[in-house]
This record gives C-alpha cells, sequence and structure tokens, in this order.
C-alpha cells in the first residue's frame, strides 16, 4: 500500500471511527435523560446477578427510567419475526418481496412490541405525581418517550451501519461496560477483587476469551467443484462457514426471546394478583432456577438453529449449484447437497450451542455450589459477548482497509 492509499485508508478509518463516537455520545446521553415525572430518588438498583447482566445486554439503563430504557430488544423482536416470516414463505416468496415491504411489516411489528413493552416497564416506575389524572398523564407521556426514544435508537443503529463501525454491536457494547462499571462501583459486592480468587478469575476470563476467539476463527471448509476452473487455483475453491456460523447473536437475543412470555405473564398477573399460580410460574422460571436455565438454554438453541438455517440455507445454495453447473466435491448437485449441507450444520449447531450454553449453566452450578463468585459467574457470558463483538469490529476494520488497498490501474 503506497503512502497515498495510507492516507485514504486512515482518513476513511478516522472518519468512521469518530462517526461510531458520536453516536456512542448520543447514545450515552439518550440513556442520561429521565423520564417525564418519574421519581429517580426512589428507584432501587437490581442486584448485578447474571439474569439482570443478560437481559441488560440489549437493554437500556440500569435503572430502565431512562429515554432509551427499552433499549434494542424491540428491534431484535421484530427482526426475529420477519426473518421467521421469510423463512416460511420461502425462496420464491422472499424474492418477490420488495425490501421496503419487509421494512413496513418490521416497523409494524416494532411499534406493537415497543408499546407492549412500554406499558409494562412504565407500570413498574415511581412516580412524583399522588393525583390519578396526574399518574396516568405522566405514564402516557413516559410511553410516548419509550417508543420514541425505541424508533431514535432504530435510526442511530442505521446511522452507524452505513457510516460508522460496529452496527448495533456498539450499543450492546456501551450496556455491557455499564453493567460492569455499576458492578465495580458496587465495592460492597465486588468479591472478585478479593486476592485469594483473582488468579482463578484471570483463569476463568482468559479460558472463555481463548475459546471464543476460536469458535470466531475456525472455518469448516468444503472444496467445490466449478466447470468453469480447471487450473492452480481450482483446489482454492471451497464453501466456508464458520464453526459458530451467527457468532454470539443467540446468547445476546436469547434474553430478549426469553422474556417475552415471561412479561405477558408478569402483566396478567398484575391484573389478577389472586391467581397464585401465576406467581409460582414467574419465580420458577428465573435464571437462577432450573426450570429458568433449562428454559434460557433451549432458547439458546432454537436461536442458533434458526438464525444459522435463515443464513445458510442449504435448500437455496443447492438451488444455485443446480443454476451454475457447480457441485461440492463428490456429491450430487441438487437433493444430495442439500441433505449433505443440512446435516453438516446440524452438527456444526449442537456443538456451537453446546459451547455457549456451557459458558452459562456451568458458572451458574459453580455459583450455587459457592465455588463461584456470583459476580464472576455473571461477567463469564458478558466476556463472550464483548469478545464476539470485537472481533466483528475488527473484521470490519480489516475489511476496509482490503478495500482501500487496491491501487489505480491508470
Amino acid at each position: 500500500m503506497n503512502k497515498k492509499l495510507k492516507q485514504v485508508y486512515g482518513k476513511i478509518l478516522y472518519q468512521k471511527l469518530l462517526y461510531t463516537l458520536i453516536i456512542i455520545l448520543v447514545y450515552i446521553v439518550g440513556r442520561c435523560l429521565p423520564l417525564y415525572g418519574v421519581d429517580v430518588t426512589r428507584i432501587s438498583y437490581d442486584s448485578l446477578d447474571m439474569q439482570n447482566m443478560l437481559m441488560q445486554t440489549i437493554g437500556g439503563d440500569r435503572n430502565n427510567s431512562s429515554l432509551f430504557a427499552l433499549g434494542i430488544s424491540p428491534l431484535i423482536m421484530s427482526s426475529i419475526l420477519v426473518q421467521v416470516l421469510g423463512a416460511i414463505q420461502g425462496h420464491e416468496a422472499r424474492a418477490k418481496t420488495s425490501p421496503k415491504k419487509k421494512m413496513g411489516v418490521m416497523f409494524f411489528f416494532f411499534f406493537i412490541i415497543a408499546l407492549f413493552q412500554a406499558i409494562f416497564r412504565v407500570s413498574k416506575l415511581p412516580y412524583k405525581f399522588i393525583g390519578g389524572m396526574a399518574l396516568m398523564e405522566a405514564q402516557s407521556i413516559s410511553v410516548i418517550e419509550l417508543i420514541t426514544g425505541s424508533f431514535f435508537i432504530v435510526w442511530l443503529i442505521s446511522r452507524n451501519k452505513k457510516y460508522g463501525i460496529g452496527g448495533q454491536g456498539i450499543l450492546i457494547f456501551i450496556n455491557i461496560l455499564d453493567q460492569i462499571f455499576g458492578m465495580i462501583l458496587d465495592m460492597d459486592k465486588v468479591y472478585f477483587l478479593v486476592i485469594k480468587n483473582t488468579i482463578i478469575t484471570i483463569f476463568i476470563l482468559f479460558f472463555v476469551l481463548l475459546v471464543t476467539i476460536l469458535t470466531e476463527s475456525i472455518e469448516i471448509r468444503m472444496p467445490i467443484q466449478r466447470i468453469s476452473i480447471h487450473n492452480i487455483h481450482a483446489d482454492k475453491n471451497y464453501l466456508a462457514f464458520k464453526f459458530n456460523p451467527i457468532g454470539i447473536m443467540p446468547i445476546m437475543f436469547a434474553s430478549a426471546v426469553y422474556m417475552v412470555p415471561r412479561t405477558i405473564i408478569m402483566v396478567i398477573a398484575g391484573l389478577y394478583p389472586e391467581k397464585r399460580v401465576l406467581t409460582e410460574i414467574i419465580e420458577a422460571t428465573e435464571l437462577n432456577t432450573s426450570l429458568g436455565m433449562a428454559l434460557y438454554v433451549l432458547v439458546i438453541f432454537v436461536l442458533n438453529y434458526l438464525y444459522t438455517f435463515i443464513t445458510i440455507n442449504p435448500g437455496d445454495i443447492s438451488e444455485q449449484f443446480l443454476k451454475s453447473g457447480d457441485s461440492l466435491e463428490d456429491i450430487r448437485a441438487g437433493k444430495a447437497t442439500k441433505r449433505y449441507l443440512t446435516k453438516k450444520l446440524l452438527i456444526v449447531c449442537f456443538f456451537s450451542s453446546c459451547i455457549m450454553s456451557a459458558f452459562i449453566i456451568v458458572p451458574m452450578i459453580m455459583k450455587e455450589q459457592g465455588t463461584l463468585n456470583p459476580n464472576i459467574a455473571a461477567m463469564i457470558p458478558t466476556v463472550m459477548i464483548l469478545t464476539g463483538i470485537w472481533i466483528n469490529i475488527y473484521r470490519e476494520i480489516e475489511a476496509i482497509g482490503e478495500y482501500d488497498s487496491y491501487r489505480p490501474i491508470i
């Protein structure tokens, strides 16, 4: 890369980093703006256990009372619903659906989910107003503010994807840092700073870091026989996907999916407090219970398989091979290719899901047995998420460098 190209590359990267920094500052300011009428002095902070750490990854501020309190969870849930509907439609139906229509459907789901979450969130907040009418007005204004804040977050993400670096991962990164700093500030709860736990803490976090990097870097490659290539470059043609095809996305998104049915049950329990069975269901599905942990792991498996087969569709790949005349080595194009790829992805998804689930289940078991501090147990999945985000950011920066490294012909 010559000096001029280095200057161009540096300028583009600098502009993108600066734009992302502005997005981060705007997001932090929004997380500090309290909702109208909320009495922040009466808000008690939840203990920073694994459940709260995971839920706040895609949520808003720690006390859930700011303009951006809903976070990116409405966006995630609506995008999941749209992708599931697209997968059900099939390849031809998806091809006929315009991006504008998909966006319209997504924002419809987004508004419904944001409205539902805003009403539930507002019902739990303390207000300064005593009168019934004044309280209703304040809550209504807060609901409008939360929905507006959610749409503004979507706008921030779209701008960051276009002009910055990291996309929505940057906002998730800020949420996690907020939780970690909050844990550090609560010095009476930060037992992992005790000297006797330092070595085991460093070892555990380093192990999580190493495993995450490996699962994000290892590729499964399948040689492709291309009818148009019969030279020394033929052996460099292959179909590849990562050992962890969609990264740490299932862990981040599982909290949003997991909270939907629990939130619905909480709302119903609030309307019918005499129904003791609803309260028992809510208590039984906490992440610190065996049932809650099993359901959360199930959500991780389902999301991993779902997103993997949406992102890497064996049917679409086999159809492309049929149209181009190419094929996987020693495998006929068509149904045989589809079956082979499906089997491969099923195996890969199983092992990657097991690894992600292990980093949640094992720390929880060790915490219950008293062999691992609760704060360390809560940090393990967040370290995995942070590592995955940094890897994606690094690859994006590397792609910018490769794009700008081409020399002009003239």
